[in-house]
């Protein structure tokens, strides 16, 4: 990031530049989540639209049902698939999307 951030810079760094190196960053590496994310299941891809959008009662009744997970025992299911695929990981009992860009990613273009 920093070193895409330079390149876009005359002399100081502008928010402009940043925002730039930040799409780039995203671009260089869209071929890697296209691959990562597309024999995900709908029920995966789902859990993954519900973590970006913030969520974080996952097996709360309310949250299956927004996002389509079918049942709690299936929204374990999807952890711990996530998990050995390297996508997600928990933090402090915190699940997350295991590398930030990947979220920008899902957040940009995935679901939309």
């Amino acid at each position: 990031m920093a070193w895409l951030t330079w390149i876009n810079t005359d002399k100081i760094a502008t928010e402009q530049d940043f925002d730039a190196a930040y799409q780039d960053l995203i671009d260089q590496n869209s071929a890697l989540f296209e691959k990562q994310t597309e024999n995900l299941s709908s029920y995966q891809l789902n859990f993954l639209r519900a973590l970006v959008d913030g969520e974080t009662e996952l097996s709360s009744a309310e949250i299956i049902k927004k996002y389509n997970l079918a049942s709690s025992s299936n929204v374990t299911t999807i952890k711990r698939a996530l998990i050995k695929k390297e996508l997600i990981d928990t933090e402090k009992r915190k699940i997350v999307i295991a590398d930030p860009v990947l979220k920008a990613w899902i957040k940009r273009g995935l679901f939309k």
